[in-house]
C-alpha cells in the first residue's frame, strides 16, 4: 500500500526549532554558535521538572544541589561558575527558575562564553526559560498527577482572550510529596511542598507595539536533601589539644548510618527550607520604521530564604547550619536597538544593560557542639551579610553578508561591575567552644573592631568580544567558526573573617576569564527517506584565574569556606546532537559531549593534580518518542529515555580524595499514555523516573581529613506515578 500524502510530508522533513540565542527569533540550524534547544513536547515526554532533570538532554550539563541554601549550581563544559539562568529574556536565580519549570515554551542551552547579546556576561553559557505566552484563543488544561512516596501534583493553565488585542494567561503548580529518605526518630527528608503560579499579559494594539509582561511567584516549604554521612573515621571529633570532644560516640553512630543505607537515617535534628519568591518582567518593543526595533527589557524580583540543616546524619550538633536571607532584591534595565540596512545584508544590535542586587542575611552555624544545650546565635559562629552588585554592560554585535551564503559577525561588550559588602562575625574564642569574640582582624582593612564590622568593596571591569563566519553550503548545511572571550567578576567571601595563609581563601576574590574557540557543522540530510539531523561543534578554551571554592580548618586552627582565584587550565571537546525520523510518528535522538578538563598549573593551596568539578568526561543522552494516532479512539504516546554521565567530582580540591568523587551512572525513564482520548481532551499517562532506581550524589563532601567524615546528597529513588489531563478550547 502507497503511503499516505501526510506520511510522505512528515517524513521529508524534521520539524524547524525556533531559538532566540541571538535575541530574535531564528531557526535553530541558521544560528552559528552550538544550542540544545528543548521544546515543550520534549519537556513533557523527557519529563522535565527541575533543573537537574536537564541533564537527560544537554550534553556536557552538570547539576549540582546546594547543601546550604536554596538553588543549583549549572556546569557547562565544565565551567561551574559562570554559568547564567534567564526567565523570560532576564537574568534569574536558579532557584526561580527551578520552581517555574512548568507550562515552558522551550529550554534553551547556549554552552560557552555569552554576553555580547545578553544582559549579563559569563564564561560558561547561558540557559534561557522560556515560558509559554499568551495564544489569543480561549483554551487551558488541567493535569492531576499521583504517584508512590505519595506525590500529588496538580498544574493548572487558562488562556482568555480578553480583548481584540489583548491576551491573558494564567497558571498555576501545586507539589506534594513524602520524604524519600526516612527518619526513624525524626522528621523524614527530601520531601516537596511547592507552590507556584504565573500570569503572563500580551498587548498587541497594532503591528508595530507589543508589551509582554509576566508576573510568577513560588513558596517553597519542605525539608532539603540529607547529607547522608559515610566514612567516619575512629579519630573523628578528635582535635589536639582538646581531646575526642564526643568520645567514640561518631564512629559508633557511623557504623549504624552504614547499616541503615542511603535512604534511611536516625536523627532528631529537624531539616527546614523555606523559601519565598515573585518576579515581574516586561517586553516593551516597537518599530518605530521598516527594519529597526526598539526594546525595554525590564526585571524585578524579591526573595527570601530560611535554611536550618544538620550537615550530618549522624545524632550529634557536629555541624549544624542556619543560612538565611530576609530580603534580596534584583531590578534589571536593558534597552536594545535592532535593525538591519543595505537589503538585510547587514542585521546589527546594540544595547544597555543595568542590574542592582542587594540582599541581606547570613549564616549560624554550631561545629561539634554541646548535644545537651540547643541551637543558639549567642554561642554559634555568626555572620550577617548585608552585600550589593552592579553591572553596567554596553554591547553592540553585528552580521554581514559578504556573498551568498556567507557572513561575518563580530560583537564587543564593555563591563563594570561594583560590588560591596557590610558584614559582622563573631565565633567561638577556642573554635569549637568558649565565649563569643570578634572574628575580624584588627588590622584588616574595612574593619571596624570595636563594633565587630567589615565594609569593603571592589571594581571590576573588562572587554569581552565575539568574532565567527558562517557559511551557508547549502539550504540544508551551515558551517561555522567563532571565537570568544568571556568573564565573570569578582566577589566577596563573607565567612572568611580575616586574610589567611595563601592556602586558604581570602576575605575577595577577583573576576575571571576565558577564550574559547568553536567550528561546527549543522545539517539536515537523509538516510534513504528518513529525515536525519546532525549538529557537532568542536569547543578548545583557556580558562584563567580561575575561581574555586575551598573548605577546611587552616594552620591556626580558623574554619574556612569561600572562593580563590589562581590555577590556569585548558578545556577542549565536541558535541554531537543528532535526531532521525525512521518512521511517521517515530522519533529517535542522541546526544553525546565529550569533555576533557586539565589545570595547566596549580595555585597556592590548590595543586595542579586536581580535577575539575563538575566536569564529567563522557555525558550520552539517548531517547525514542512513538505517537501512532488510533483515530477516533485517540493518541497512543509512547517514550524512553537513557542517560550517562562519567566519573565527577562535586568539589574543587579534590586530589588523593576519592571520596569527593561520584563514579559513572546512567538513568533510565519510561512514559506511556493515550492522549485526546475519545477526541475529548482526555489524556492518560503512566510514568516512572530512574526505572532502575540508580543511586548517585549531587552532592558530595570529602570531610574526611578535616573533620573524620564525607557526606552526600543522593538523587530521588526510582519514581512512578499517574498523570490524568484535559484540555479544551483552541484548535
Amino acid at each position: 500500500m502507497a503511503a499516505s500524502p501526510t506520511a510522505v510530508t512528515e517524513q521529508a522533513s524534521l520539524d524547524d526549532i525556533v531559538v532566540v540565542a541571538r535575541r530574535a527569533q531564528e531557526r535553530l540550524q541558521d544560528v552559528p554558535i552550538s544550542i540544545t534547544a528543548i521544546s515543550a513536547e520534549t519537556i513533557k515526554t523527557a519529563q522535565i521538572s527541575q533543573g537537574s532533570d536537564l541533564i537527560r538532554l544537554v550534553p556536557t550539563l552538570n547539576v549540582q544541589q546546594s547543601s546550604t541554601g536554596p538553588g543549583q549550581s549549572y556546569s557547562l563544559r565544565g565551567i561551574r561558575t559562570g554559568v547564567i539562568t534567564y526567565f523570560n529574556e532576564v537574568p534569574t536565580s536558579t532557584n526561580a527558575v527551578n520552581n517555574q519549570m512548568w507550562d515552558l515554551e522551550s529550554v534553551q542551552a547556549l554552552a560557552g562564553p555569552q554576553g555580547t547579546l545578553f544582559g549579563r556576561n559569563s564564561t560558561g553559557g547561558a540557559i534561557l526559560f522560556v515560558p509559554a505566552r499568551p495564544t489569543g484563543e480561549f483554551e487551558g488544561s488541567v493535569e492531576l498527577g499521583y504517584g508512590n512516596y505519595d506525590w500529588r501534583q496538580a498544574t493548572a493553565v487558562l488562556n482568555l482572550p480578553v480583548a481584540d488585542a489583548v491576551s491573558l494567561r494564567v497558571g498555576g503548580r501545586i507539589v506534594r510529596r513524602d520524604g524519600v529518605v526516612k527518619n526513624e526518630i525524626g522528621p523524614d527528608f527530601q520531601s516537596q511542598h511547592r507552590d507556584s503560579f504565573r500570569a503572563s499579559l500580551l498587548l498587541e494594539p497594532g503591528s508595530v507595539f507589543s508589551n509582554y509582561t509576566v508576573f510568577d511567584y513560588t513558596d517553597v516549604n519542605e525539608a532539603p536533601g540529607a547529607l547522608i554521612t559515610s566514612n567516619v573515621r575512629p579519630t573523628a571529633g578528635c582535635f589536639p589539644g582538646l581531646g575526642c570532644l564526643y568520645g567514640t560516640q561518631p564512629a559508633e553512630l557511623g557504623a549504624i548510618q552504614d547499616e541503615l543505607g542511603i535512604r534511611r537515617v536516625r536523627s532528631r535534628y529537624p531539616a527546614i527550607q523555606d523559601s519565598k519568591e515573585w518576579g515581574v518582567t516586561n517586553i516593551a518593543a516597537i518599530e518605530p520604521t521598516e527594519g529597526i526595533t526598539l526594546k525595554y527589557v525590564f526585571g524585578l524580583r524579591r526573595s527570601s530564604y530560611n535554611r536550618f540543616t544538620n550537615q550530618t546524619t549522624l545524632d550529634l550538633p557536629i555541624q549544624i547550619g542556619n543560612n538565611f536571607q530576609d530580603f534580596g532584591r534584583v531590578i534589571s534595565h536593558e534597552v536594545q536597538a535592532l535593525g538591519n540596512v543595505l537589503d538585510g545584508r547587514l542585521n546589527w544590535a546594540i544595547g544597555i544593560f543595568r542590574s542592582k542586587q542587594e540582599s541581606r542575611g547570613g549564616l549560624s552555624y554550631s561545629l561539634f557542639g554541646n548535644p545537651n544545650l540547643p541551637f543558639s546565635n549567642d554561642r554559634n559562629n555568626f555572620t550577617t551579610i548585608n552585600q550589593s552588585q552592579t553591572t553596567t554592560g554596553v554591547y553592540g554585535q553585528a552580521t554581514i553578508t559578504l556573498a551568498d551564503g556567507l557572513n561575518v559577525t563580530g560583537g564587543l561588550r564593555f563591563n563594570k561591575d561594583k560590588a560591596a559588602l557590610l558584614t559582622s562575625s563573631v565565633g567561638p574564642q577556642f573554635t569549637f567552644f568558649g565565649p563569643q569574640i570578634c572574628r575580624f582582624s584588627p588590622t584588616a582593612p574595612g574593619v571596624d573592631f570595636a563594633n565587630c564590622t567589615r565594609s569593603i568593596s571592589d571594581n571590576y571591569d573588562a572587554v569581552t568580544y565575539n568574532f565567527s563566519v558562517d557559511y551557508r553550503v547549502s539550504s540544508a548545511m551551515l558551517l561555522y567558526v567563532t571565537t570568544r572571550r568571556g568573564y565573570n567578576s569578582g566577589g566577596f567571601n563573607p565567612s572568611v573573617p580575616a586574610s589567611q595563609e595563601p592556602s586558604a581563601p581570602q576575605p575577595s576574590f577577583g573576576p575571571e576569564y576565558i577564550r574559547d574557540y568553536e567550528a561546527g557543522i549543522k545539517a539536515d540530510w537523509h538516510i534513504g527517506s528518513m529525515p536525519v539531523r546532525t549538529n557537532l561543534s568542536g569547543f578548545y578554551g583557556k580558562y584563567t584565574s580561575i575561581q574555586r571554592s575551598t573548605f577546611g580548618v587552616s594552620s591556626t586552627g580558623a574554619t574556612f569556606i569561600g572562593t580563590s582565584n589562581g590555577p590556569k587550565a585548558t578545556i577542549y571537546g565536541f558535541q554531537l546532537e543528532s535526531t532521525i525520523r525512521p518512521a511517521p510518528g517515530f522519533l529517535l535522538n542522541a546526544n553525546y559531549g565529550l569533555l576533557e578538563t586539565r589545570y595547566d598549573e596549580g595555585s597556592p593551596g590548590f595543586p595542579k593534580g586536581n580535577a575539575f568539578a563538575q566536569a564529567p568526561k563522557h555525558t550520552v543522552n539517548l531517547s525514542a518518542s512513538y505517537t501512532h494516532d488510533l483515530g477516533n479512539a485517540g493518541k497512543l504516546v509512547a517514550s524512553t529515555g537513557f542517560t550517562y554521565q562519567s566519573r565527577i567530582s562535586f568539589q574543587d580540591d579534590n586530589l588523593g580524595s576519592s571520596l569527593a568523587f561520584q563514579k559513572g551512572y546512567s538513568i533510565v525513564d519510561a512514559r506511556l499514555g493515550m492522549s485526546d482520548i475519545g477526541e475529548t481532551g482526555l489524556s492518560a499517562s503512566f510514568f516512572v523516573k530512574n526505572l532502575t532506581n540508580e543511586a548517585y550524589a549531587l552532592e558530595r563532601q570529602d570531610l574526611v581529613n578535616a573533620f573524620g567524615f564525607a557526606g552526600t546528597i543522593y538523587n530521588d529513588p526510582r519514581t512512578f506515578g499517574l498523570e490524568i489531563g484535559y484540555r479544551f478550547g483552541g484548535n
